[in-house]
């Protein structure tokens, strides 16, 4: 229970008084800052204005700052103006400069009123503007979508005016509405923050839609913000998470790069969508040798490639992604000129033949002598045996 709390109107502490609806009691500002409570808001029956329960201060702001803000462990809390609007009631905070919502029982909502600190610095903002009320209206989205890069993204816009109502009449320009993308890309190795702008659009029907197209593969925020200018306030569910995954690879986007490496040549693959996103396909390609159509996966991104042969020349490397050829590299190997290598051959044959020419003349050389000496021996025998008869006849033999 919330102390009893006597005060005096008159002493001139009070501001922004709000009726709660069907009942004859009333919230306001207290901005009377001595003793334990500092400043606060007040509940007031209109019998009795001067016997007042406390309805909110800073300690139950400190104990619910995961909902209403991390900021209010510092700082204090400086209520300026209240207003109440469909069981809502909204405190406009000077000291963190922004505008706040709780229940009739003093509850902290977690409705996300702003983007930024000093998007609704004061009640007033939230309710004077005609038309569309942008904090309850709403991205009709998921509060996390993924989409590929490139994709447009086209979400419906659930437009309300300050009463809830859905807006069926005098329907704004889409002019008055900003939608942009926050988030984070890298640029040279370097993580740097981007807001990319999109758009809001509408069709013959009166509908509208948030319509956002990024080729960047990253987690981003989409805000839809509802003002032209000064004050501009962001949807109730804003902003949307919007996952972004690459695209399809494009094959012939594949970039191979080389390097030799003693007796090897290894080249390195990074496959890409059409904006030049990697994929991480590399998988998916292929490659063989000259007409050795039986291709080999790269199951990793790098191929290496024995650039050493025994005749040096060129070979070509193929690269195929998903059967279709993307890619033919001239590899030089290194080995022995076969020019100087038949030119060696041809030496050595003619030695050959004319080693085995000079050994088959000696041998014939030797194989005359030879028969002219068997020939010499046999004449010489033959020529013993004529005189050895003519002794025998001689002597009467």
């Amino acid at each position: 229970m919330h102390p009893v709390y006597h005060r005096d109107a008159e002493e001139g502490t009070w501001r922004g008084i709000a009726a709660i609806p069907d009942s004859d009691e009333f919230l306001v500002v207290d901005l009377e800052e001595s003793g334990y409570f500092g400043s606060k808001i007040l509940k007031c029956s209109s019998k009795r204005i001067d016997d007042c329960t406390v309805w909110l201060h800073y300690e139950q702001l400190k104990d619910n700052r995961n909902i209403v803000s991390p900021e209010f462990e510092y700082g204090g809390f400086k209520p300026y103006s209240i207003t109440i609007f469909n069981d809502i009631v909204y405190v406009a905070d000077e000291s963190h400069d922004r505008t706040m919502a709780f229940s009739l029982s003093a509850q902290p909502l977690d409705l996300q009123l702003e983007l930024a600190i000093g998007d609704y610095r004061m009640p007033y903002q939230l309710f004077v503007r005609p038309g569309t009320f942008a904090p309850l209206s709403r991205i009709e989205s998921a509060s996390e979508i993924t989409v590929t890069a490139g994709e447009t993204l086209s979400l419906p816009l659930d437009l309300r005016d300050s009463k809830n109502g859905e807006i069926t009449s005098s329907f704004p320009e889409p002019s008055r509405f900003t939608t942009y993308a926050t988030g984070e890309v890298d640029v040279g190795g370097v993580t740097v923050p981007v807001t990319f702008p999109q758009e809001v659009s509408t069709n013959e029907n009166n509908e509208f839609f948030a319509t956002a197209s990024i080729t960047s593969p990253r987690k981003f925020e989409l805000h839809v913000k509802e003002g032209t200018s000064g004050i501009q306030n962001s949807f109730s569910n804003s902003p949307i998470i919007i996952i972004i995954t690459h695209a399809a690879t494009v094959p012939h986007n594949t970039v191979i790069e080389s390097v030799n490496d003693g007796d090897n040549r290894i080249f390195t693959f990074t496959t890409y969508d059409e904006f030049l996103n990697p994929t991480n396909e590399e998988q998916k390609l292929r490659f063989y040798i000259g007409v050795d159509e039986e291709s080999e996966h790269s199951t990793t991104n790098t191929v290496k490639i024995k650039r050493t042969r025994f005749f040096s020349g060129e070979e070509t490397l193929f690269v195929t992604f998903e059967g279709v050829e993307i890619k033919r590299i001239d590899i030089s190997l290194v080995g022995i000129d076969s020019s100087i290598f038949v030119s060696i051959v041809f030496v050595v044959v003619l030695i050959i033949a004319f080693l085995v020419r000079r050994a088959q003349v000696e041998s014939k050389k030797r194989a005359k002598i030879y028969v002219e000496k068997e020939i010499a021996e046999l004449e010489a025998e033959l020529e013993k045996e004529k005189l050895l008869r003519q002794v025998k006849l001689r002597s009467g033999f």
